[in-house]
């Protein structure tokens, strides 16, 4: 059996044996300040030692298997990055001032600034994942209607790294079509990229909420049979509006076709019909007295539906 003080020594050693990334702005303020001449070894083996300090402790509160490694170093990471942020944010991304800042704090001053820069982040991600769906209890859904994601599967993925203090996305996208292996928030660039990309999903949530949800529920083939249902209910309503000036989601081959010999020449959208039905949705919105942030997202989004290079949902 493995003792507590067996437990306490491995996680140490493992916190030492983890190095910082040099794309983290803190691993390039401790190597500023060291090519400079700005510590002294006593000063650099004071900081190197609070940090491990730093990443310990986080570990120690936020493990719940201390005999998993795996998760271990990924706390570890965690406990660097948030550490890297605060000091970027602090310095304003000086290397100067980093480095005096690091001489003149507590080290766990910074990684408490980053703890509060990402909390945010965190909530918001975490509230997308539980909330980020039409839920069947809408008045009119019937019986054993099942609740439809407005998220699709790179966007959960995204959502799902952000918990991590992670990242799947290097620009912020209207739709998340294919993310990147999962990376740390090396900088507060990365922050603000995913502090635009939750927003743009948060925007895509109350755009959905303000359509008729008892029209999209009541719809056959389920939606939640579908890959991308947020995709497919908005080609619905443009194929609809554009053949027979109506609101309906309903969507098939055949219409999809007959829009597509309408609306479409030479393989690009035709600016009448773009523009009146970005113009719809606009006005759509507004008497639904969406904020004008939705609305732009909204006029974005269907604008990007509409490119004929655009990944389509499967339409049965």
């Amino acid at each position: 059996m493995t003792t507590p003080t067996m437990m306490t020594t491995n996680r140490a050693a493992l916190v030492a044996a983890t190095p910082l990334s040099q794309h983290l702005f803190l691993a390039q303020g401790l190597a500023y300040g060291d090519t400079q001449g700005k510590f002294s070894t006593k000063e650099a083996d004071a900081l190197y030692q609070n940090i491990a300090t730093i990443a310990h402790k986080f570990t120690m509160m936020k493990s719940n298997d201390l005999s998993d490694e795996s998760q271990l170093r990924a706390l570890v990471q965690n406990a660097f990055t948030l550490t890297s942020l605060g000091l970027e944010h602090g310095s304003q991304g000086n290397l100067d001032k980093a480095v005096r800042l690091l001489l003149r704090n507590r080290t766990v001053k910074f990684f408490q600034i980053g703890n509060t820069l990402t909390r945010q982040l965190l909530d918001r991600a975490r509230k997308l994942l539980d909330k980020g769906r039409i839920l069947p209890h809408v008045r009119g859904a019937p019986p054993g209607t099942s609740e439809i994601r407005i998220y699709n599967a790179a966007e959960q993925d995204f959502l799902e790294a952000i918990l991590e203090y992670r990242t799947t996305i290097r620009e912020a996208q209207v739709t998340i079509r294919e993310g990147f292996p999962a990376q740390p928030l090396f900088r507060l660039a990365d922050t603000e990229i995913v502090n635009r990309q939750l927003t743009g999903i948060e925007n895509r949530l109350r755009y959905v909420k303000a359509l008729p949800l008892e029209h999209i529920l009541k719809l056959t083939p389920p939606l939640s049979s579908i890959a991308n249902p947020i995709e497919y209910i908005t080609l619905g309503l443009m194929v609809n509006l554009t053949l027979h000036r109506r609101i309906d989601f309903q969507l098939n081959v055949h219409t999809y076709a007959d829009f597509n010999a309408m609306a479409y020449e030479d393989g690009k959208i035709l600016p009448p019909f773009r523009q009146r039905l970005l113009d719809w949705i606009a006005a759509y919105l507004a008497e639904a007295k969406q904020p004008e942030a939705v609305q732009q997202y909204a006029v974005t989004y269907w604008d990007e539906c509409l490119k004929p290079e655009s990944p389509k949902p499967m339409i049965l």
